[in-house]
């Protein structure tokens, strides 16, 4: 028999009504397994019920279920005539892709303060000035204005730092930097109109004016541009050895794996990249993957909503393999992950990047493939057991 009250929590959950105290009391639930069990028998029956809502989705329903989960290398298909066998395990998973498929605006969740938990990251960076002092800009109120020289640099909203030139005054050119930490994000605007999003564990130099004949900037880690048109002026990012020039383009670079691999992603314009052995360009929807000591890959037709969901704050918006998956949880709540054992699999969802650590690893467990154990900062990673 179904808990009303679990129930109701449950539905409050997806229906983005429930308190903070609510989805702490849901998820302390959901630790019994026979809350899980009632959970899956929920979702279940709300699968049949609403099967309808997936027309609107750009993939169908046999491409669902075929993806759900996916193991490697035997490349399990599942038939709708066995998905009863799968159904307990996944609906979860999709039932929070129906609730996240919905074009409403998500508030962000309250950080949940309960044990062994590690709540969601957010606007935190900090800024070094031209003469070397550093700047907490999470530290700073909304509209807080610092000056460097005829350069004023603004906290315009929360998570975002503009720049602009005063106007009538002596030019002079100093170097700045913004640096996210684990579990950081920022946005910043540059002097000349482009617009920049810094992705956890990153950071981008550039100078506070753009006075040489081409605007160069320098990123570690992962970064998104949408890059002011100037043709007398290209934009050039330096990602380690890797070369992207632009005249006014959008584009993501990811070089986490910096001195192994920078991987740029174009979705508007198109751009120039090269490395000192080798040039190509790349255009609208796809990816140049340059290695260190192997030839590069250019990959066509790439899912851009999946390359650019951490700009718009989630893990994933449509599916994504767990190791992709596990090396954002890293990035995002500061965690080691560990593997106890290889384990390839890939979860069809729509994840929000809003959400305690706890509530990701909880919906994550009730597919029925993985399992966690969180000691510390220690994340151990296990196969479900069945």
């Amino acid at each position: 028999m179904i808990d009303k009250e679990f129930q109701d929590l449950l539905f409050k959950y997806f229906y983005k009504t429930a308190s903070a105290s609510e989805r702490k009391a849901l998820f302390d639930l959901l630790s019994q397994e026979k809350y899980r069990e009632q959970a899956q028998a929920i979702m279940e029956n709300l699968y049949n019920q609403e099967w309808e809502a997936m027309e609107d989705v750009d993939f169908n329903r046999q491409e669902v279920l075929n993806n759900i989960l996916l193991s490697y290398p035997e490349k399990k298909i599942i038939h709708w005539r066995r998905w009863s066998m799968y159904a307990a395990s996944v609906l979860f998973v999709l039932g929070l892709y129906f609730f996240f498929q919905k074009d409403q605006t998500k508030e962000v969740m309250t950080e949940l303060v309960q044990q062994n938990d590690i709540p969601a990251g957010g606007n935190k960076a900090v800024l070094t000035l031209g003469d070397g002092k550093r700047v907490i800009l999470d530290g700073l109120n909304e509209g807080a204005v610092l000056q460097e020289g005829p350069i004023k640099i603004t906290k315009s909203s929360d998570g975002q730092l503009t720049y602009s030139i005063s106007p009538d005054e002596q030019l002079t050119t100093s170097y700045n930097s913004v640096e996210t930490p684990t579990g950081g994000f920022y946005q910043i605007h540059l002097p000349d109109g482009t617009h920049v999003w810094l992705n956890s564990r990153s950071s981008l130099r550039f100078p506070t004016a753009f006075t040489e004949r081409e605007r160069r900037v320098e990123l570690t880690g992962e970064g998104y541009f949408e890059v002011a048109k100037n043709p007398s002026k290209p934009f050039i990012v330096m990602a380690g050895d890797t070369r992207v020039q632009v005249l006014g383009t959008h584009f993501n670079i990811n070089s986490y794996a910096i001195g192994e691999s920078v991987s740029t992603t174009v979705l508007e314009g198109k751009v120039a990249v090269g490395n000192g052995q080798m040039q190509r360009q790349v255009i609208p929807g796809q990816q140049l993957t340059v290695f260190k000591n192997k030839p590069s890959i250019l990959s066509q037709d790439v899912d851009l909503s999946q390359v650019v969901a951490w700009k718009d704050g989630y893990f994933c918006k449509k599916s994504i393999r767990l190791e992709d998956l596990m090396n954002e949880v890293e990035r995002w709540y500061g965690v080691d992950v560990q593997y106890q054992e290889p384990i390839a699999a890939e979860f069809v969802v729509k994840l929000r990047k809003d959400i305690s650590l706890k509530e990701l690893l909880t919906i994550l467990e009730l597919t029925g493939e993985v399992k966690f154990n969180l000691t510390n900062k220690t994340l151990k990673v296990m196969k479900t057991r069945t």
